[in-house]
């Protein structure tokens, strides 16, 4: 069974390079080679209070998600098959994965939130339903419909 905190693997940046312009997200590419196999797309996402971000799931989709800038994230996850559930808040500068047949929420309850998403499967929308699965992981809060 898959272990929802593990399978996130939230690890900060290596700022080691930071001087207030720099961010270094990945040295090299074993990160990205090691859990993605290939590179196929890299995607920004902006986050604001009034939308909630995935509430799906993909079979073959492997997702390293980077906080680049802007308030905490909150990431929800479940097992679509056991309905586990496991929530945490992300601050920028971190990092985690977003791991086939584990369905995903990202949410920024204050501010805006900007993310690099680098991926293994290009998004495509003409074949959207391919290898993306809904489900309802986590819905807004009444006070911001």
């Amino acid at each position: 069974m898959i272990n929802l905190e593990s399978s996130l693997d939230l690890r900060k940046f290596d700022n080691s390079v930071m001087q207030g312009r720099l961010q270094e997200i990945f040295r090299g590419n074993i990160d990205l080679t090691k859990k993605l196999g290939e590179l196929r797309q890299v995607t920004m996402h902006l986050l604001k209070p009034d939308r909630v971000g995935g509430n799906h799931y993909h079979k073959m989709k492997y997702e390293i998600i980077a906080h680049l800038t802007g308030n905490p994230i909150q990431v929800h996850l479940m097992n679509p098959q056991t309905k586990e559930r496991f929530s945490t808040e992300v601050q920028r500068g971190y990092k985690f994965d977003l791991v086939p047949n584990i369905a995903h929420s990202l949410y920024c309850p204050e501010g805006k939130a900007c993310l690099i998403e680098f991926t293994n499967l290009p998004f495509s929308e003409a074949d959207l339903e391919k290898d993306l699965y809904r489900l309802n992981v986590f819905t807004l809060p009444q006070s911001q419909l």
